[in-house]
């Protein structure tokens, strides 16, 4: 008896209209046959995509979760911390960004959630303690009893207790994730969920890989998990690309960018992006400087205002421009 895969190759030596039925005959069978499930590479962020590793994550036995996480394959052994270090990280967490909720749970305070919003919430939901990083494993240590909202802490969620030495080899080369929807029926639930390096003070460093999951309840149905089509995920919130001003890939626009525009300010020809160019006319002019200005948040995870003397340097690029425009209208 012939499977879906071997109907795919025989019908291709046909022809090519009936290799378009049997693709989408196979496509069919992965859907109602295969248990939802990712598995993607990872490479570097600093334009040479030297591999660092995989996400691989799967449904549960039972289609109530997500399990898996981030394998190294940086090191001898591999390791999560070569893996940081080949990209300039100090180490890794997740960004769990929830983009759909059509029935959100409450945060630390007991108000409703607005969607988009990150889980956990700074502080944690109503009934489960968070740090207030905006990480999905929490960063620092756990809460003593005499902490504001210890009741609602449950052990297992620190980033120490979901690294793990998966090949037993001495060294931690996984990067747990888990994670089981809750919601009463008729809840849907759609996220994107980031590997993130972070410096040593648990400060964004690079957005790393992504998978993208829905989770619902239909009413009157039974809950269900779904992974859509991988296509470019939405950034999460503060976050900048290259033609907002992010120069240096850290999907922030902070002091290093404008660093790097300095080093090509008035550049006439040849300009990109990463240089600067911000409005694709292959300058670095005073238009770009406005550009890179307008969408400041500083580095990620810090205050999003600028120190005066970027503010001193920011209005200086900007005058300088002013005055060669000035020059050349003369």
């Amino acid at each position: 008896m012939k499977t879906c895969r071997s109907n795919v190759r025989y019908c291709a030596k046909i022809g090519s209209w009936v290799v378009a039925i049997a693709v989408a005959i196979l496509v069919l069978c992965w859907m109602s046959a295969a248990a939802v499930a990712i598995d993607k590479p990872v490479v570097t962020t600093d334009g040479d995509f030297t591999p660092m590793g995989t996400i691989t994550v799967n449904e549960t036995d039972d289609g109530q979760g997500m399990v898996g996480g981030f394998t190294s394959s940086v090191g001898e052994p591999p390791s999560l911390a070569a893996a940081a270090a080949a990209n300039g990280d100090d180490h890794f967490n997740w960004f769990h960004w929830v983009i759909k909720d059509n029935m959100p749970p409450n945060d630390a305070a007991g108000n409703p959630l607005v969607e988009p919003y990150y889980g956990p919430p700074l502080g944690g939901y109503s009934n489960r303690w968070a740090d207030n990083d905006e990480w999905y494993w929490d960063e620092g240590a756990d809460p003593s009893p005499t902490d504001p909202g210890y009741e609602h802490w449950v052990d297992g969620y620190n980033l120490d207790d979901n690294t793990s030495d998966a090949n037993e080899d001495g060294v931690d080369e996984l990067l747990e994730f888990r994670n089981f929807p809750e919601g009463p029926e008729g809840t849907f639930r759609k996220f994107v969920t980031w590997l993130v390096g972070l410096d040593a003070d648990g400060r964004f460093h690079s957005l790393l890989g992504f998978f993208e999951w829905e989770w619902g309840w239909p009413p009157g149905g039974d809950p269900f998990l779904n992974i859509p089509i991988q296509g470019d995920p939405p950034k999460p919130p503060g976050t900048k690309f290259c033609d907002e001003g992010d120069l240096d890939g850290d999907r922030d626009v902070d002091e290093d960018d404008l660093a790097i525009m300095a080093e090509f300010w008035q550049m006439k020809t040849g300009a990109t992006c990463e240089m600067g160019d911000l409005n694709n006319d292959t300058m670095v002019n005073d238009i770009d400087a406005t550009i890179l200005a307008a969408n400041w948040t500083g580095p990620l995870g810090a205050a999003s205002v600028p120190e005066p003397s970027t503010f001193v340097g920011l209005l200086g690029l900007c005058l300088a421009g002013l005055l060669a425009s000035a020059r050349r209208k003369r």
